[in-house]
């Protein structure tokens, strides 16, 4: 059985989350990220511009998970990322090339009905090497 080791959440605004989640779970030498929306997880402010702000709130979100978890997008394997409008997609991915570099890490992208808040637009979860892999 694989052991499983709950971080703690970063963020007051993660510590009161409603849902019955956890933002980061280490297991198997990896570290799991639970899906970042476009709310801000550190001062709570939803951002429900455009694709491209939204997405950066996205990725200063995991940046901010990955540092607590004393890692980097650097750190990266896999990412899942979630749109409610396919043609937002070539957007989305000129934001996403400044959080990272060749080697990408693997990834899909997934056009849903909608997500949590009805103004979002994107949700991004990731898996990571956890410290020492």
């Amino acid at each position: 059985m694989t052991s499983l080791t709950v971080l703690p959440e970063p963020t007051p605004l993660l510590r009161e989350q409603a849902a019955p989640l956890s933002s980061i779970v280490q297991a198997a030498g990896l570290l799991w990220l639970s899906g970042l929306t476009p709310r801000d997880v550190t001062l709570g402010h939803r951002e429900v511009g455009d694709i491209e702000q939204q997405t950066i709130v996205v990725m200063e979100n995991i940046r901010v998970l990955l540092e607590h978890a004393g890692r980097s997008f650097a750190d990266v394997v896999r990412t899942t990322i979630y749109l409610t409008d396919t043609s937002d997609f070539e957007k989305m991915n000129e934001v996403y090339k400044r959080y990272f570099s060749s080697p990408y890490p693997a990834r899909s992208t997934v056009t849903v009905a909608g997500l949590v808040h009805p103004k979002y637009r994107i949700e991004i979860d990731v898996v990571a090497t956890a410290a020492g892999q």
